[in-house]
């Protein structure tokens, strides 16, 4: 079995909405617009953010920048005493909720044919949807369920003969991959739509699939407690669930045979990532490849990689998520487009071609 682990930025979950650090103060003023009365708990966070003007004055600080501002209120409340953790956790947590679009089979109806078309509910969410079904060896089961029946039955499982299993370490709070999983879970049950005039798709089975292993070493929006704020301290003195999932990430790493890492920029900052991959490596007894795909229009992110990463068989590639996703839904809707009057059982299989190919389109 190939263990296959994808280590996961902000520019992963930056093309279905969410913000990255560099432009989340901006939009979370979008947020506050919006409804001020529901998001008043902002207030506080801007007048706080106000309250820094003082130090353009002397020192060049980005104050746009979330990373910049929360790293300043910690070193301030870490020598001077005060308390705005839970504040700025729980506006984090609201800001990206609100820019996480949600995920239905609405446009799916009686007249659909190409169900694969619309099986992942809005459009933002089709390639994230095709990717965490790679993810989880999902495979369609698409055989009449009784001699001579003339009804076509959509159920889906997971493929046990699988020969990849794929696991993920994210930085990300957003529940991307929980919602997928809640969806299938949910939704899918309730799909019922007509291939033909007389073959019709109807009772999906709500089976529980065996989740991908996932460790969230910044914490989570679910329980916005946990969430690790993005500052110079980068979680020194994190709690019990937080050491469980960095224990988790870091078996992860030690059992992988290939690593991918998708948009994440590497910053200096970021040096307690170097020391979880470097001492994972430790423990690692036959990491074969090291991907990355991230945007990098000024080539600041892979020299970064290139002066951390020693290893032969390591590639980067300067592209966007987007554009890696989008692959993966073009292979999967034709596979499924070929295969439907075919095949009783269509496999989502595609991740390792299309990744593959994108790896290997590097110019």
């Amino acid at each position: 079995m190939e263990n296959i682990v994808y280590f996961l930025g902000a520019g992963f979950s930056a093309p279905i909405g969410i913000p990255v650090m560099s432009d989340f103060y901006i939009k979370s003023k979008d947020v506050y617009y919006s409804d001020k009365e529901k998001y008043k708990n902002f207030e506080a966070v801007f007048q706080d953010v106000s309250s820094l003007d003082k130090i353009k004055t002397y020192y060049k600080s980005d104050l746009l920048n979330i990373e910049e501002i929360l790293s300043i209120f910690e070193m301030w409340e870490y020598l001077s005493g005060g308390k705005k953790a839970d504040q700025f956790r729980k506006y984090i947590a609201d800001v990206i909720t609100y820019y996480t679009p949600g995920i239905s089979t609405s446009k799916i109806n009686k007249n659909t044919s190409n169900w694969y078309d619309f099986i992942w509910g809005m459009k933002e969410w089709t390639g994230y949807g095709w990717f965490a079904a790679n993810l989880l060896n999902l495979r369609f089961d698409t055989k009449p369920r009784f001699k001579d029946d003339s009804t076509l039955y959509l159920a889906y499982d997971q493929n046990n003969n699988a020969k990849v299993k794929y696991s993920i370490i994210t930085l990300n709070y957003d529940l991307i991959f929980e919602n997928i999983l809640n969806y299938i879970d949910e939704d899918w049950a309730n799909i019922t739509l007509h291939k033909s005039s007389d073959m019709e798709f109807t009772d999906a089975k709500n089976t529980k699939l065996e989740r991908y292993q996932t460790a969230k070493i910044h914490g989570s929006i679910d329980k916005h407690e946990t969430i690790i704020l993005p500052t110079w301290r980068k979680g020194a003195n994190s709690d019990d669930d937080a050491l469980a999932e960095w224990m988790k990430a870091f078996e992860l790493l030690a059992n992988a045979n290939q690593i991918r890492i998708l948009g994440y920029s590497f910053p200096d900052s970021d040096y307690y990532v170097r020391y979880l991959f470097k001492s994972a490596i430790i423990r690692s007894k036959h990491l074969r490849k090291i991907d990355v795909i991230c945007l990098d229009p000024k080539g600041i992110v892979k020299k970064g990689y290139d002066e951390f990463i020693n290893f032969k068989y390591s590639q980067f590639n300067n592209a966007d998520i987007g554009d890696y996703l989008e692959n993966i839904v073009k292979e999967e809707k034709e596979n499924i487009r070929v295969n439907i009057h075919t095949k009783e059982n269509i496999e989502v299989c595609k991740l390792e071609q299309v990744h593959k190919n994108f790896m290997d389109s590097i110019t």
